[in-house]
């Protein structure tokens, strides 16, 4: 069944009612075309006149990577068997070192920083007779924060765009930028170098001390207990007891020959047994007492002592080498330290200007005419339907009477007055 005629009459009322705006739109625009040709034509020379006046600007870029850093050391790794023995069998490797990542925000940050812009206006801008107050200042940091760019990477790559109307500037400054970060760089070295070098002379004043306390303490051992050597001590008291054993066998063995034949009264057979005595009392020293007149109870507790006391002598040198040897690499790096920073490729003057846009500069003056000659032209229309209409320009002329002065109501009476009589 087809749609009752009523319903299509209302729906046919809405579609009129909604289309009859739009209509009326379209075609005041279409009368008025001229008039929206013309703001559009004043758009285009706009953008002329502001393309011409405006002048060109070049880019530079200067690329730079960040490598990691060492990080700063709390202590210093003990390079043991530096006194070459016998007993030094166990080979030691050095340890790693820790490094830290890149940190491209704090160049960023450096970059940024109000005294390394002022110092490139100072370098890089000419500046007038009156630009030496804090306003001028202000307003060289503040444009030198909008010709820079500077973009990082977690990788620690670096990228520095320097925009100014002279090519060989923006390539100058963004080579100037990037020695600076350099520098920065290796003055962070140095603090951390020399840092580390202090720390580590304290530590040699305090391992100097041990040293010489550890020394008394071995030498007061040593006369204490008459140690010198006890192992090379007791090795002689050995070979002099095997010798005096062996002299002695060798006495008996005459004896007893000299026995078969003779009697005890015998002088030799005397002086025989006079020797045999004599070496057995030797042996019995020997064997109760020796290397420091100390028995063999206790040598052997005397001896680990003595040895202890040669490890910790031993060690702490060791110690005290290895903590002079670091403080002194320390200063030498910080004589001349390598930064952090390394210059992938330096800024070079642009061959081509990088702007102005023509786009940008055409592109709106165009639109903002397109814009304006549309509002002019709808007002315009407007205005027409309003004074076409008795009651409506009665209330325009009330209203126009209220706000505006009596100079020019006077004019706008004369105006309405011509279009009267014009009509």
């Amino acid at each position: 069944m087809g749609m009752p005629a009523s319903n299509r009459t209302v729906e046919t009322e809405q579609l009129a009612t909604w289309h009859e705006p739009v209509l009326r739109i379209l075609y005041d625009l279409a009368v008025r075309q001229r008039l929206i040709a013309c703001f559009v034509v004043l758009g285009v020379v706009a953008g002329c006149v502001m393309y011409v006046r405006t002048p060109p600007y070049f880019r530079a870029s200067a690329v730079a990577v960040l490598m990691s850093r060492e990080k700063p050391v709390t202590g210093a790794s003990l390079e043991l068997g530096t006194m070459k023995t016998e007993n030094d069998a166990a080979v030691r490797g050095p340890s790693g070192t820790l490094m830290l990542p890149p940190n491209p925000n704090l160049y960023i940050e450096l970059i940024y920083s109000r005294a390394v812009l002022e110092e490139l206006a100072a370098r890089f801008l000419t500046r007038s007779a009156g630009d030496v107050g804090s306003e001028a200042s202000d307003e060289a940091v503040a444009r030198l924060q909008k010709a820079i760019l500077v973009k990082g990477t977690e990788e620690g790559l670096l990228t520095i765009t320097v925009t100014d109307a002279d090519r060989q500037v923006s390539a100058d400054m963004a080579n100037a930028i990037v020695r600076e970060c350099e520098a920065a760089s290796k003055k962070i070295e140095r603090q951390l170098v020399l840092q580390q070098a202090g720390y580590l002379d304290g530590a040699v004043l305090k391992a100097e001390q041990d040293v010489e306390q550890t020394t008394r303490d071995f030498e007061t051992f040593s006369t204490k207990h008459r140690l010198i050597d006890p192992v090379a001590e007791g090795t002689e008291s050995l070979r002099m007891i095997r010798e005096a054993i062996t002299a002695r066998e060798s006495l008996t063995a005459r004896l007893d020959g000299l026995l078969v034949s003779r009697t005890d009264r015998d002088h030799e057979v005397k002086r025989l047994r006079g020797e045999i005595a004599s070496i057995d009392t030797r042996l019995a020293s020997s064997r109760d007492g020796f290397a420091g007149s100390r028995h063999g109870d206790g040598l052997a507790a005397l001896m680990v002592e003595q040895e202890g006391l040669k490890q910790k002598l031993r060690y702490r040198r060791d110690l005290l080498g290895t903590l002079e040897a670091q403080a002194s690499i320390f200063r030498l790096r910080a004589e001349q330290p390598a930064g952090s920073v390394a210059v992938v490729r330096v800024a070079t003057p642009s061959a081509l200007p990088a702007g102005p846009s023509k786009k940008q500069v055409f592109g709106i003056p165009v639109f903002c005419g397109l814009a304006l000659g549309v509002l002019v032209a709808l007002l315009h229309a407007q205005w027409s339907r309003i004074r076409k209409d008795r009651v409506l320009s009665e209330s325009s002329d009330r209203l126009i009477a209220a706000a505006v002065p009596d100079r020019l109501r006077r004019w706008h009476r004369s105006l309405l007055q011509r279009e009267r009589a014009a009509v």
